[in-house]
């Protein structure tokens, strides 16, 4: 009973904390070593028993309570770095993109998976870009003839 009250209140604080800070991934740490993540858009519930956590997505994944160490809400790196051997090198911090290998003014087109283009963009001095004007997704961005899928 214990311990189905301390899951409960890390979990509802946890879920307090999500809302002031973006975190993308629940982690579930358990006490063999292994974790297990699951991103916040794709959970639909969690249930806690007495004996058991479940995380409802498109299937239901339970976890025994005594084989849980943590669960921790976490950001996950989503940038993917030189495809194609490009050259470019992408790193994501929150709505900010810095594009290693962007010049300073390099025109950067930003397409939906659709093929609709999302937006156009100037790479900043550092090679950032703020993108928090784009909704959560998967875009392909096309700089200097050169792409690279990003997740936001």
């Amino acid at each position: 009973m214990r311990e189905k009250r301390l899951l409960s209140l890390i979990a509802a604080s946890a879920f307090c904390a999500l809302t002031m800070n973006a975190q993308t991934n629940l982690a579930v740490q358990l006490k063999s070593g292994t974790t297990q993540k699951f991103d916040i858009s794709s959970i639909n519930k969690m249930l806690v028993s007495s004996q058991s956590l479940a995380v409802y997505t498109t299937d239901v994944k339970a976890f025994a309570i005594s084989d849980i160490q943590s669960l921790k809400f976490v950001q996950v790196a989503t940038g993917i770095s030189a495809v194609n051997g490009n050259g470019l090198a992408v790193n994501r911090q929150g709505d900010h993109l810095t594009i290693t290998g962007a010049k300073p003014d390099d025109q950067v087109s930003v397409y939906s998976v659709n093929g609709q283009t999302v937006g156009h963009f100037r790479a900043t001095e550092e090679g950032t870009l703020n993108l928090s004007g784009l909704r959560r997704g998967v875009y392909i961005m096309k700089i200097n003839n050169k792409t690279i899928k990003i997740s936001k």
